[in-house]
């Protein structure tokens, strides 16, 4: 089940809040081990979780979080622009908000088995480009391992902003690019996740932009 909110209703919510970033910190520290400088008191909150953020949530039917991601305009601060500019080449990197960045796109691992894991993130980034569909939103920036994006290049119409990069303090191989939202793009992933029913409506985001309701839940 796909929960939605936007960063102002993260803020105002302490007990959302501290689930959600303690979830972030737990996978992204201790199961990835990434460094976070800006973590603390077992919290991955950054600066760019803003007021406009748009955060979404998978739970497990126990309640339990399983996975999240976010969105950011890539009008405003993001990871890539202001963290990780090398990433990319000059003026290759938008700067509107008809581009989204999707940034920490997490799922737990332990205690999931590896399908249950696959269709945590197959909701996710569903969810994703589906939020974007109905916000008239074009493009949906990412910085992510190479292997992201061979996938990406199968499923959406992808595009490198810059030459791929070794990351020193894992290893890894990353590459910063751009995919195509449409519903062909969508299609194509539902069909790979075999994930059929849709996670986002536009009712769903019309709550969300105009109700301000706490959250909005997908079936």
């Amino acid at each position: 089940m796909i929960e939605i909110y936007t960063g102002h209703q993260i803020q105002a919510d302490h007990a959302l809040s501290n689930e959600l970033y303690s979830f972030r910190f737990e996978v992204a520290v201790g199961e990835m081990g990434w460094d976070l400088p800006n973590a603390s008191s077992s919290m991955d909150r950054d600066e760019f979780d803003l007021p406009n953020t748009i955060h979404f949530i998978d739970r497990a039917s126990s309640g339990k979080i399983q996975g999240v991601s976010r969105l950011n305009s890539l009008a405003g601060p993001t990871l890539m622009r202001d963290i990780f500019p090398d990433y990319c080449a000059p003026d290759r990197l938008p700067q509107t908000e008809s581009c989204l960045e999707h940034s920490r796109f997490l799922a737990k691992r332990n205690g999931l088995s590896t399908t249950e894991y696959m269709k945590v993130l197959g909701r996710l980034l569903l969810a994703v480009h589906e939020y974007a569909l109905h916000t008239s939103v074009t493009r949906v920036a990412s910085l992510t391992y190479m292997t992201h994006y061979n996938l990406a290049v199968r499923l959406f119409k992808a595009r490198p902003l810059g030459l791929p990069r070794v990351y020193p303090e894992d290893g890894n191989m990353y590459l910063a690019f751009t995919c195509s939202v449409n519903e062909a793009g969508i299609m194509n992933t539902r069909r790979y996740t075999n994930i059929s029913n849709p996670q986002i409506t536009m009712r769903h985001v019309l709550d969300l932009s105009f109700h301000n309701r706490k959250k909005v839940v997908a079936a």
